[in-house]
């Protein structure tokens, strides 16, 4: 039927063309039917055989549909006439433990199983809680007469080969246990390869990198000064690069949660200590939560708050995490010592401009007296102190972010005081420290040579602020007044300085020039890599469906959510061991 259009443009034409009789006229419109006949029959042709094609392929999807379909009811009939022959070989004791587990799963004590007790039940039994849709199908499976309600039989049939499988179910749970230890085997097999060819395979990459750069950035004809500068910004980029990519892709080779496990103390004083850290710690810097669900917990913003508090406050805070962190860790270190140098910018270089600006405008052309005090200055100074120690503490310290803890001695270079030196710790970063000093030093000469300007005797107030301690600032002498403004000066220059830590701060520039894998603190204070945003997504997954549990447990309970400390005590309590079964019980 496809052709018989394109043949009989064929004949239409020929016989126009006899029964013109020579008449071009006739033959040329002939001719041109001809074709018009031609060209729709050929496109056609190709539009038919691709709808044959098309609904070829859908009456085998639709044959694979119904294939599948009618083994999966296959298997489900022969699911429930190896259940049901398995119950009816179960004995006595076996029964009694079936229907106490039912007793135990009829919340309401009605005799039957509604949807939300037959959920839990199957949560204690097999600890997975399904969704709305999965027991949707598996209620319309076990539900046999329609009731609405799950007999002790119906339930029988579901929970008893859990709880008693027959040996088909077991051989299968070996092989299936045997395939997933070969599973396992190849998949470390496939990682130990992946982590040895890690560092060739980088080199490779990152020489082309390299040359492509020096290809495109590099002019011949440039100055030798500028051709040199080039050059040498592409080998520390590149170097720094190589690091990066080599440690990123080793830790997710061998990146695996680690389940934390409780900490046993010594005695009662320490625990309480040791409370209180982990405590603070875990709610700043937790490793398995978000921002978004740190920003729920009232007791982290009340601490975020206290840490942008206003002087004394905010030093004295500051010089506490420091004490409380974890000292021998590579990342926080290095976020300690960035947090408090781009705070110092910030806050003392960029604020405090913008307030002595602002003190000079106000006064009008009367002397001006800045609120700067022996305590602000003592905790400043200690302030520096602590970022100098974090400094000196970078490269005996530990890289605990890695997921891979067997090779952290290959950057060892020496042992010093009993302390393991490692090469590299922090990047770019300890080459700061002494820009750092050099800045200090030179605000320390400059705040010097304005005390020792005269011989006058200056003095400042302890707290700054002159109306606390009962003075007057128009009593204040000048050179009180001046040697106050110079120190104010001074460290909000010292403040200003610290914009070479601002760069850190941009993305991917923090992680190619530190070479710190993130990590943070568990619920013990102990130091973990923290979860990246697929393991995130797993723990959030976990808390919601633990979260649905819990409100299913107090709906059942009839306990309201205001109730649940009490609830969750009383039902901890009323917690009972399993009586001992004896024949007489049976």
């Amino acid at each position: 039927t496809t052709f018989l259009p394109l043949l009989g443009g064929g004949e239409m034409g020929a016989a126009g063309s006899v029964q013109a009789d020579g008449l071009e006229v006739h033959h040329a419109r002939a001719m041109r039917k001809d074709e018009t006949h031609s060209a729709p029959s050929k496109s056609g042709f190709v539009v038919e055989t691709i709808k044959l094609g098309a609904g070829f392929v859908e009456q085998v999807g639709n044959a694979a549909t119904v294939v599948g379909k009618v083994a999966q009811r296959g298997v489900k009939q022969v699911d429930a006439v190896i259940r049901k022959s398995h119950v009816r070989s179960f004995t006595p004791q076996q029964i009694a433990k079936v229907r106490a587990l039912y007793g135990e799963a009829d919340k309401r004590e009605d005799g039957a199983l509604d949807r939300q007790e037959l959920r839990h039940a199957l949560h204690e039994l097999t600890g997975r809680w399904l969704t709305v849709s999965e027991m949707d199908t598996f209620w319309d499976e076990v539900d046999e007469d329609r009731s609405g309600f799950i007999s002790f039989e119906e339930f029988l049939v579901t929970a008893g080969p859990i709880l008693y499988p027959p040996t088909a179910y077991r051989l299968l749970q070996d092989a299936a246990n045997q395939a997933e230890e070969l599973r396992e085997f190849g998949k470390r097999s496939v990682e130990d390869a992946a982590y040895l060819a890690a560092d060739p395979i980088v080199d490779l990459v990152i020489v082309r990198v390299e040359d492509m750069l020096v290809q495109n950035l590099c002019d011949i004809d440039m100055p030798s000064a500028i051709y040199a500068a080039v050059q040498r910004a592409i080998e520390l980029g590149v170097q720094d690069l190589r690091t990066e990519v080599k440690e990123l892709a080793k830790n997710n080779i061998r990146k695996k949660i680690k389940v934390s496990e409780p900490v046993v103390y010594s005695n009662c004083f320490v625990r309480c200590v040791y409370t209180v850290r982990s405590y603070l710690l875990y709610a700043l810097f937790p490793y398995d939560r978000s921002m978004w669900v740190q920003i729920r917990n009232p007791f982290y913003v009340v601490l975020k708050l206290i840490s942008i508090y206003p002087p004394p406050i905010q030093p004295l805070f500051f010089i506490l995490q420091f004490l409380l962190m974890d000292k021998r860790d590579e990342y926080q270190l290095v976020r300690f010592i960035l947090l408090f140098k781009t705070s110092q910018f910030v806050s003392i270089g960029i604020l405090n401009t913008f307030i002595g600006a602002s003190y000079y405008y106000r006064a009008d052309g009367e002397p001006v007296y800045f609120p700067i005090s022996i305590l602000s200055i003592a905790l400043f100074l200690a302030q520096v102190v602590v970022v100098w120690l974090a400094f000196l503490l970078l490269p005996v310290s530990k890289e605990k972010g890695s997921y891979d803890q067997h090779n952290l001695d290959e950057d060892l270079i020496g042992v010093c005081c009993g302390f393991k030196r490692y090469r590299g710790r922090g990047g770019r970063l300890p080459q700061l420290f002494i820009y750092d000093l050099f800045c200090f030093l030179l605000i320390a000469a400059m705040s010097l040579a304005a005390y020792a300007t005269d011989g006058t005797a200056k003095s400042i107030s302890l707290f700054g602020d002159l109306e606390l301690v009962g003075a007057d600032p128009a009593e204040l002498q000048d050179a009180d007044r001046r040697f106050a403004e110079q120190l104010y000066w001074c460290r909000t220059l010292y403040g200003v300085l610290a914009l070479p830590f601002m760069l850190f701060l941009f993305p991917l520039a923090g992680d190619l020039l530190t070479h710190s894998l993130p990590t943070a603190y568990d619920e013990w204070g102990r130091t973990l890599p923290k979860f990246d945003a697929k393991q995130l997504a797993a723990v959030a997954r976990t808390r919601h469906r633990q979260a649905e549990v819990e409100k299913s447990e107090r709906h059942l309970a009839g306990v309201s959510l205001f109730c649940a400390p009490c609830y969750h005590t009383r039902n901890g309590m009323r917690k009972r061991k399993p009586e001992p079964e004896s024949p007489e019980r049976v």
